[in-house]
């Protein structure tokens, strides 16, 4: 009987060590909640936009994309979360192809801790040429051109206002045949960025069906900067003002070329 008894106190002896040995495991931070609300739309052949809801306390958010249906998810980028909690946009533009489903999903960063991957959204890039617009004035705002629609310039279209002109991979833009003159011109102060790729170039061409072009459908690509130049008092750009110096948007309008005083303008 005694020896019952002490083997009956070592065993609850090792018992309680056990407990309390369990009891003091450290479980670590709490891992973010993944985020709710993910949608995705897509703007162009290739281009999607993003929208979803930040928490408060969230450091930011590791997006992801798959290519298919079935393809492997990749880190697209990691935006910060907004000092407000409210609604993030993301707009993704690199690497797309037209006529294509991706699907995204958006990982919680607080600290070091991460959240499981939320819910996927999904969407199906546009095709090229899909849509067609026309442009009959001038451009004064930031715009971009984007490669599902095809766009006709109808008149003579000024970027201005040190506004930038953004033209997607892919895009087509036709010259008016029907609208004498029609032609693209960026300002002094404005920019164009228009970086095509072997296969997505980015088109400039009249407005005529393939086999009917000719040079002088219409007027062309000009670009007005602001370097130094050897030119004295006002020199007007060859074949503008033909609508006076009054500046109306589609109309052309004289556009000077002299007196540039950055000789590093771009």
């Amino acid at each position: 009987m005694l020896l019952n008894r002490r083997m009956m106190t070592c065993v609850l002896a090792a018992t309680s060590l056990l407990v309390a040995a369990c009891g003091s495991d450290s479980t670590g931070p709490t891992p973010p909640q993944p985020i709710l609300g993910l949608n995705t739309t897509a703007k162009g052949a290739t281009s999607v936009q993003l929208t979803f809801n930040s928490v408060a306390g969230d450091d930011s958010y590791d997006i992801e994309r798959a290519e298919g249906a079935a393809g492997t998810f990749a880190a697209v980028t990691t935006v910060a979360a907004p000092s407000t909690p409210g609604l993030v946009t993301y707009v993704d533009n690199t690497g797309l192809k037209a006529s294509t489903v991706y699907r995204y999903r958006v990982i919680t960063v607080k600290g070091t801790a991460r959240s499981i991957p939320s819910g996927e959204a999904s969407t199906t890039t546009l095709a090229f040429g899909n849509a067609a617009v026309d442009i009959t004035t001038d451009i004064i705002a930031s715009r971009t051109l984007y490669a599902d629609t095809v766009y006709t310039l109808k008149g003579f279209i000024h970027v201005a206002n040190n506004s930038t002109l953004t033209i997607e991979p892919g895009t087509t833009i036709k010259g008016d045949y029907t609208t004498l003159g029609s032609s693209l011109w960026i300002l002094r102060g404005s920019k164009i960025q228009a970086v095509g790729t072997a296969a997505l170039p980015i088109v400039l061409t009249s407005s005529r069906t393939v086999g009917q072009r000719q040079p002088g459908d219409w007027g062309g690509l000009i670009i007005i900067g602001n370097a130094i130049n050897n030119r004295s008092g006002n020199v007007e750009v060859e074949g503008s003002g033909t609508d006076g110096t009054a500046v109306v948007g589609g109309k052309n309008y004289q556009v000077l070329y002299s007196g540039g005083t950055v000789a590093t303008d771009n």
